[in-house]
């Protein structure tokens, strides 16, 4: 009889397990948002042949209360719907804007990396102008206009909401999963000391992939250690005079504690020439959506 209750046991803990994973379970969270619907993306393709996720606009508690001391605090935060690439940047499409590829780990599938922030966001314009969209950068000071329809950098908000796609646990896919977390990351319990080619990996609940680990991706926002004390609770922009960017994600080299949508480091950005990036950073792109794509937002949540 004791085996057949640890059996049971075991058999819940298992369901239970395959259901976060699959992003089924509804975590007891205290914040006001915790049963928030689950939303539905929808994937486009681009007219550079590059895959994209609609991500519905939402509200998420972002940051923990767990973490470091920038993770606090816990703060809720609503997002407009947006465009995502459903893959890290690959060197690949470095080479489609005839843009010189500066990775170590060379392939065309695998993501770009050895990128400066300064970089990512050149090339953010070249995309926009091989797609006949309107570039979000200005080239002196790289300034982001929001409105423009092209290519950009995520910000911080954004960039987390996607990631979490929907789960509101502290640290969704962070190390208390276990060893389940190399089924979702390339990183450092797995990565045989270098990056894997994109999407090896299985995808988020929205699609995405290589949200966390293979490469940390540069984001929009300055970095401001102390931002989430003073964010604004819609479409938050971490804006100001510091030579960070963020980095979010963790990377092939990063142990399962870094593994977490909530962890935020700062790095510089690389306007100097003579600034130094690493073989963990890469990035991907988002862009408003464009005039027809609510509408399919829209039909995929309304069911």
């Amino acid at each position: 009889m004791a085996s057949l209750k640890i059996s049971k046991v075991v058999a819940v803990f298992v369901v239970l397990n395959a259901a976060f994973w699959m992003g089924c379970v509804t975590e007891t969270v205290d914040n006001s948002i915790a049963d928030a619907p689950k939303l539905d993306s929808v994937e486009v393709v681009s007219k550079s042949d590059v895959a994209l996720v609609l991500i519905p606009a939402g509200e998420f508690p972002m940051g923990s209360d767990k973490g470091r001391p920038d993770e606090a605090p816990v703060h809720t935060v609503r997002v407009g719907a947006f465009a995502i690439d459903k893959f890290e940047v690959t060197q690949g499409q470095f080479a489609a804007v005839e843009m010189p590829d500066p990775s170590q780990f060379k392939n065309a599938d695998r993501p770009v990396e050895q990128i400066r922030w300064i970089n990512a966001a050149e090339f953010c314009n070249a995309r926009s102008l091989a797609e006949g969209l309107e570039p979000c950068y200005e080239e002196v000071e790289f300034k982001c206009d929001f409105e423009a329809s092209g290519y950009r950098l995520p910000t911080e908000a954004e960039w987390e909401y996607a990631a979490r796609a929907g789960s509101r646990e502290d640290a969704a896919l962070a190390a208390a999963t276990g060893t389940k977390v190399g089924s979702y990351a390339c990183y450092a319990g797995n990565s045989n000391q270098k990056t894997d080619p994109v999407g090896k990996k299985k995808p988020n609940a929205w699609g995405l992939h290589d949200m966390l680990g293979n490469v940390s991706e540069w984001c929009q926002d300055v970095y401001d250690p102390a931002f989430y004390q003073s964010s604004p609770a819609e479409n938050p922009r971490g804006e100001g005079e510091s030579e960070k960017r963020v980095i979010r994600g963790g990377s092939w080299k990063s142990s399962t504690d870094d593994l977490r949508v909530t962890s935020r480091l700062g790095r510089t950005a690389g306007f100097s020439d003579a600034c130094f990036t690493g073989n963990t950073l890469g990035f991907r792109c988002v862009r408003k959506l464009k005039e027809e794509e609510p509408k399919k937002l829209d039909a995929a949540n309304t069911k």
